[in-house]
């Protein structure tokens, strides 16, 4: 990420093994999505380019039930 130390983190929703973090930078902002396996911890399955619907969360691999709980956690 170009100058990802400009990146400022926002409000995060976490749900079973999967979270959204709100992030932001001078010129953009997104929604990234994250995984959490106990072998690696969190890690980043996509940075996202705007706010997350269910439907792309479900396309991304994400339970039906934990994407629904996702986009209504971040509210």
């Amino acid at each position: 990420i170009q100058n990802s130390d400009l990146i400022t983190l926002k409000g995060t929703a976490v749900v079973s093994d999967y979270a959204l973090q709100l992030w932001q930078d001078e010129n953009k902002g997104g929604e990234a999505l994250l995984q959490y396996t106990s072998a690696e911890g969190w890690k980043l399955k996509s940075m996202g380019g705007g706010e997350w619907s269910v439907t792309a969360l479900v396309e991304e691999g994400v339970p039906q039930t934990v994407a629904e709980k996702l986009v209504a956690g971040r509210n």
